[in-house]
């Protein structure tokens, strides 16, 4: 026996059991750091730590956007953005 392997759709469930609830307490985090402040500095912090963190990640990849791939990132980002903001506004 090499090990423990679970079925790959048990996998699948523990991972969208575990997305959910990263997803469930954002929105405790969401609450507490919009109280005192703007929805809006609250978001652009949240933004420009992703970034730098997505960037940090993919740099070898950043190399590789041309024109293109850009302006399908920010058809498929600004539904994304707005929905963030009218999410956390709400």
């Amino acid at each position: 026996m090499d090990g423990f392997r679970m079925p790959v759709r048990q996998t699948y469930l523990c991972l969208l059991i575990l997305g959910t609830a990263f997803w469930g307490i954002s929105f405790a985090f969401t609450k507490v750091g919009v109280a005192d402040g703007s929805p809006f500095v609250f978001l652009g912090y949240k933004f420009a730590l992703a970034t730098l963190v997505l960037c940090v990640i993919f740099f070898r990849r950043l190399k590789l956007i041309n024109k293109e791939t850009l302006l399908a990132g920010v058809a498929i980002g600004l539904p994304l953005c707005l929905g963030n903001i009218f999410q956390t506004v709400g």
